[in-house]
């Protein structure tokens, strides 16, 4: 999306809102920005759209989603 002009200026609504849906639902967590951490996995998520999909690929995404997102520093989450 970030790369096509017309999608870029459609859809920025549609993605700030998906950005303060994953910052509410990362708050909880009770560490990091939450706000700041929903920015980096839509650029991740634009970033994975832009290749080929292999499992390779995707199971990478997997874990940066899990071990930068969902499980956090030692003994947090």
């Amino acid at each position: 999306m970030s790369r096509d002009d017309e999608l870029s200026t459609t859809s920025a609504t549609g993605l700030e809102r998906y950005r303060r849906t994953l910052a509410k639902a990362l708050e909880p967590r009770g560490w990091g920005d939450a706000d700041a951490e929903a920015l980096v996995f839509l650029v991740l998520v634009d970033a994975l759209g832009d290749r080929e999909l292999t499992d390779e690929r995707v199971e990478s995404f997997a874990r940066i989603v899990e071990r930068g997102l969902l499980t956090g520093p030692r003994g947090a989450g």
